[in-house]
Protein backbone atom coordinates (compact mmCIF):
# COMPACT_ATOMS: atom_id res chain seq x y z
CA UNK A 1 0.00 0.00 0.00
CA UNK A 2 1.34 3.49 -0.86
CA UNK A 3 0.32 4.89 2.52
CA UNK A 4 2.18 2.09 4.34
CA UNK A 5 5.39 2.87 2.46
CA UNK A 6 5.22 6.58 3.28
CA UNK A 7 4.52 5.90 6.97
CA UNK A 8 7.48 3.55 7.18
CA UNK A 9 9.64 6.04 5.31
CA UNK A 10 9.44 8.48 8.24
CA UNK A 11 11.74 6.13 10.16
CA UNK A 12 14.38 6.04 7.42
CA UNK A 13 17.40 8.35 7.08
CA UNK A 14 17.24 11.19 4.58
CA UNK A 15 20.03 11.34 2.00
CA UNK A 16 21.41 14.52 3.60
CA UNK A 17 22.00 12.51 6.79
CA UNK A 18 23.89 9.76 4.95
CA UNK A 19 26.38 11.78 2.92
CA UNK A 20 29.20 11.14 5.40
CA UNK A 21 28.65 7.38 5.52
CA UNK A 22 31.76 5.58 4.19
CA UNK A 23 29.74 3.32 1.88
CA UNK A 24 27.32 6.00 0.65
CA UNK A 25 28.84 6.21 -2.86
CA UNK A 26 28.63 2.43 -3.20
CA UNK A 27 24.98 2.42 -2.10
CA UNK A 28 24.12 5.10 -4.65
CA UNK A 29 25.98 3.19 -7.37
CA UNK A 30 23.95 0.06 -6.63
CA UNK A 31 20.77 2.15 -6.52
CA UNK A 32 21.46 3.67 -9.94
CA UNK A 33 22.00 0.21 -11.41
CA UNK A 34 18.78 -1.11 -9.87
CA UNK A 35 16.56 1.78 -10.96
CA UNK A 36 17.96 1.63 -14.49
CA UNK A 37 16.82 -2.01 -14.57
CA UNK A 38 13.38 -0.92 -13.35
CA UNK A 39 13.32 1.61 -16.19
CA UNK A 40 14.05 -1.09 -18.74
CA UNK A 41 17.45 0.32 -19.72
CA UNK A 42 19.39 -2.28 -21.68
CA UNK A 43 22.65 -0.38 -22.14
CA UNK A 44 25.21 -0.06 -19.35
CA UNK A 45 25.41 3.44 -17.87
CA UNK A 46 28.77 5.09 -18.50
CA UNK A 47 30.91 6.60 -15.74
CA UNK A 48 30.21 10.25 -16.63
CA UNK A 49 26.44 9.68 -16.50
CA UNK A 50 26.71 7.86 -13.18
CA UNK A 51 28.75 10.75 -11.77
CA UNK A 52 26.14 13.24 -12.98
CA UNK A 53 23.33 11.18 -11.43
CA UNK A 54 25.29 10.96 -8.17
CA UNK A 55 25.58 14.76 -8.03
CA UNK A 56 21.87 15.09 -8.78
CA UNK A 57 20.93 12.71 -5.98
CA UNK A 58 23.28 14.39 -3.50
CA UNK A 59 22.32 17.98 -4.33
CA UNK A 60 18.67 17.85 -5.38
CA UNK A 61 17.27 14.79 -3.60
CA UNK A 62 18.78 15.35 -0.16
CA UNK A 63 15.31 15.57 1.41
CA UNK A 64 14.39 12.08 0.15
CA UNK A 65 15.56 8.65 1.27
CA UNK A 66 17.37 6.20 -1.00
CA UNK A 67 14.34 3.95 -0.61
CA UNK A 68 12.13 6.71 -2.00
CA UNK A 69 14.24 7.02 -5.13
CA UNK A 70 13.87 3.31 -5.74
CA UNK A 71 10.13 3.60 -5.07
CA UNK A 72 9.88 6.47 -7.56
CA UNK A 73 11.09 4.26 -10.40
CA UNK A 74 9.07 1.29 -9.20
CA UNK A 75 5.93 3.43 -9.48
CA UNK A 76 7.04 4.56 -12.94
CA UNK A 77 7.54 0.96 -14.06
CA UNK A 78 4.06 -0.07 -12.95
CA UNK A 79 2.31 2.96 -14.45
CA UNK A 80 1.18 4.55 -11.17
CA UNK A 81 1.75 8.11 -12.42
CA UNK A 82 -0.58 10.02 -14.70
CA UNK A 83 2.01 9.99 -17.49
CA UNK A 84 4.76 7.63 -18.59
CA UNK A 85 8.21 9.06 -19.28
CA UNK A 86 10.23 7.91 -22.27
CA UNK A 87 13.94 7.47 -21.66
CA UNK A 88 14.80 6.42 -25.25
CA UNK A 89 17.27 3.95 -23.70
CA UNK A 90 19.25 6.87 -22.24
CA UNK A 91 19.26 6.85 -18.46
CA UNK A 92 20.43 10.41 -17.83
CA UNK A 93 19.58 13.23 -15.44
CA UNK A 94 16.71 14.51 -17.62
CA UNK A 95 14.82 11.22 -17.37
CA UNK A 96 15.82 10.76 -13.73
CA UNK A 97 14.64 14.26 -12.76
CA UNK A 98 11.35 13.83 -14.60
CA UNK A 99 10.53 10.65 -12.67
CA UNK A 100 11.57 12.21 -9.34
CA UNK A 101 9.33 15.20 -10.05
CA UNK A 102 6.39 12.86 -10.62
CA UNK A 103 7.23 11.00 -7.41
CA UNK A 104 7.18 14.24 -5.41
CA UNK A 105 3.73 15.02 -6.80
CA UNK A 106 2.55 11.46 -6.02
CA UNK A 107 3.99 11.71 -2.51
CA UNK A 108 2.35 15.07 -1.81
CA UNK A 109 -1.04 13.84 -3.04
CA UNK A 110 -0.81 10.56 -1.10
CA UNK A 111 0.21 12.31 2.13
CA UNK A 112 -2.76 14.63 1.78
CA UNK A 113 -5.24 11.93 0.75
CA UNK A 114 -4.40 9.67 3.69
CA UNK A 115 -3.61 12.45 6.18
CA UNK A 116 -0.36 10.64 6.89
CA UNK A 117 1.55 13.60 8.34
CA UNK A 118 -1.00 14.11 11.13
CA UNK A 119 -1.22 10.37 11.78
CA UNK A 120 2.55 10.09 12.18
CA UNK A 121 2.65 13.19 14.40
CA UNK A 122 0.00 11.68 16.66
CA UNK A 123 2.15 8.58 17.08
CA UNK A 124 5.19 10.57 18.23
CA UNK A 125 6.06 10.84 21.93
CA UNK A 126 4.70 13.92 23.66
CA UNK A 127 7.11 16.84 23.44
CA UNK A 128 7.05 20.35 24.83
CA UNK A 129 5.79 23.36 22.90
CA UNK A 130 9.32 24.80 22.78
CA UNK A 131 10.61 21.53 21.30
CA UNK A 132 7.83 21.58 18.68
CA UNK A 133 8.72 25.18 17.82
CA UNK A 134 12.40 24.29 17.50
CA UNK A 135 11.63 21.36 15.20
CA UNK A 136 9.64 23.66 12.91
CA UNK A 137 12.38 26.30 13.08
CA UNK A 138 15.01 23.74 12.09
CA UNK A 139 12.85 22.77 9.12
CA UNK A 140 12.63 26.40 7.98
CA UNK A 141 16.39 26.90 8.28
CA UNK A 142 17.06 23.65 6.41
CA UNK A 143 14.68 24.66 3.57
CA UNK A 144 16.38 28.06 3.29
CA UNK A 145 19.90 26.58 3.23
CA UNK A 146 18.91 24.03 0.57
CA UNK A 147 17.43 26.80 -1.57
CA UNK A 148 20.54 28.93 -1.06
CA UNK A 149 22.71 26.07 -2.27
CA UNK A 150 20.57 24.56 -5.02
CA UNK A 151 17.90 27.20 -5.86
CA UNK A 152 15.31 24.49 -5.27
CA UNK A 153 12.58 24.30 -2.64
CA UNK A 154 11.66 20.72 -1.89
CA UNK A 155 7.98 19.86 -1.70
CA UNK A 156 5.80 19.81 0.25
CA UNK A 157 6.71 23.35 1.33
CA UNK A 158 3.31 24.89 2.15
CA UNK A 159 3.93 24.38 5.88
CA UNK A 160 7.16 26.42 5.59
CA UNK A 161 5.26 29.31 3.98
CA UNK A 162 2.42 29.09 6.52
CA UNK A 163 4.82 29.09 9.47
CA UNK A 164 6.78 32.10 8.18
CA UNK A 165 3.46 33.86 7.57
CA UNK A 166 2.21 33.11 11.09
CA UNK A 167 5.48 34.35 12.61
CA UNK A 168 5.28 37.58 10.63
CA UNK A 169 8.38 37.05 8.46
CA UNK A 170 6.24 36.82 5.33
CA UNK A 171 3.49 39.45 5.20
CA UNK A 172 0.03 38.48 4.02
CA UNK A 173 -2.26 40.45 1.73
CA UNK A 174 -3.00 43.20 4.27
CA UNK A 175 -2.70 46.19 1.95
CA UNK A 176 -3.74 47.11 -1.59
CA UNK A 177 -0.15 46.70 -2.74
CA UNK A 178 0.15 43.22 -1.24
CA UNK A 179 -3.29 42.19 -2.51
CA UNK A 180 -2.06 43.11 -5.99
CA UNK A 181 1.22 41.24 -5.40
CA UNK A 182 -0.50 38.02 -4.31
CA UNK A 183 -2.96 38.23 -7.20
CA UNK A 184 -0.02 38.53 -9.59
CA UNK A 185 1.72 35.51 -8.01
CA UNK A 186 -1.52 33.53 -8.23
CA UNK A 187 -1.72 34.27 -11.96
CA UNK A 188 1.90 33.18 -12.35
CA UNK A 189 1.09 29.94 -10.52
CA UNK A 190 -1.91 29.33 -12.76
CA UNK A 191 0.15 29.96 -15.92
CA UNK A 192 2.93 27.62 -14.74
CA UNK A 193 0.51 24.83 -13.93
CA UNK A 194 -1.38 25.26 -17.19
CA UNK A 195 1.84 24.92 -19.22
CA UNK A 196 2.96 21.90 -17.20
CA UNK A 197 -0.37 20.07 -17.59
CA UNK A 198 -0.56 20.88 -21.30
CA UNK A 199 2.94 19.44 -21.71
CA UNK A 200 1.91 16.30 -19.82
CA UNK A 201 -1.21 15.96 -21.98
CA UNK A 202 0.85 16.21 -25.16
CA UNK A 203 3.17 13.45 -23.91
CA UNK A 204 0.58 11.18 -22.30
CA UNK A 205 -1.21 8.05 -23.37
CA UNK A 206 -4.84 8.39 -24.45
CA UNK A 207 -6.02 6.58 -21.30
CA UNK A 208 -4.40 9.25 -19.13
CA UNK A 209 -5.58 12.34 -21.00
CA UNK A 210 -9.06 12.45 -19.46
CA UNK A 211 -7.61 12.76 -15.94
CA UNK A 212 -5.20 15.43 -17.10
CA UNK A 213 -7.96 17.31 -18.92
CA UNK A 214 -10.03 17.36 -15.72
CA UNK A 215 -7.06 18.72 -13.77
CA UNK A 216 -6.51 21.36 -16.45
CA UNK A 217 -10.18 22.42 -16.36
CA UNK A 218 -10.00 22.92 -12.59
CA UNK A 219 -6.84 25.02 -12.98
CA UNK A 220 -8.36 27.15 -15.75
CA UNK A 221 -11.46 27.75 -13.61
CA UNK A 222 -9.25 28.67 -10.66
CA UNK A 223 -10.84 25.89 -8.56
CA UNK A 224 -7.71 23.79 -8.06
CA UNK A 225 -5.87 23.67 -4.74
CA UNK A 226 -2.74 23.23 -6.83
CA UNK A 227 -2.90 26.98 -7.58
CA UNK A 228 -2.80 27.84 -3.88
CA UNK A 229 0.10 25.45 -3.29
CA UNK A 230 2.09 26.78 -6.25
CA UNK A 231 1.38 30.42 -5.29
CA UNK A 232 2.81 29.84 -1.82
CA UNK A 233 5.86 28.17 -3.32
CA UNK A 234 6.49 31.11 -5.68
CA UNK A 235 6.18 33.63 -2.83
CA UNK A 236 8.48 31.52 -0.65
CA UNK A 237 11.08 31.34 -3.44
CA UNK A 238 10.98 35.12 -3.86
CA UNK A 239 11.25 35.65 -0.10
CA UNK A 240 14.30 33.39 0.15
CA UNK A 241 15.83 35.02 -2.95
CA UNK A 242 15.40 38.47 -1.38
CA UNK A 243 17.18 37.36 1.80
CA UNK A 244 20.04 35.90 -0.23
CA UNK A 245 20.38 39.06 -2.36
CA UNK A 246 20.62 41.07 0.86
CA UNK A 247 23.25 38.64 2.21
CA UNK A 248 21.02 37.70 5.14
CA UNK A 249 20.68 34.26 6.71
CA UNK A 250 17.30 33.22 8.03
CA UNK A 251 18.75 31.43 11.07
CA UNK A 252 19.73 34.84 12.44
CA UNK A 253 16.04 35.67 12.80
CA UNK A 254 15.58 32.91 15.35
CA UNK A 255 18.67 33.68 17.44
CA UNK A 256 17.56 37.13 18.49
Amino acid sequence: MPSTFLKQNYNLKKIRSRLSEPNFSTLVGVLITNISVLGGIKEEIDFATKADLFRNIKNYCSDLTLEEIYKAFELERYGEYLTKSNHFQLFGTDYFSEVIKKYREWKRNTLTEHNIIMEVKNQLPEISESQKTQIVTNGIIRAFNEFKENKIISEPCVHIFDELLSRGFIIGANSDKLVSYYAKKQNEAKDQLEKEILYEISNSYSSERKKLQNILEEILKGDSNKIVIRTKKIVLQEYFSKLISEDRNIDGFFNT
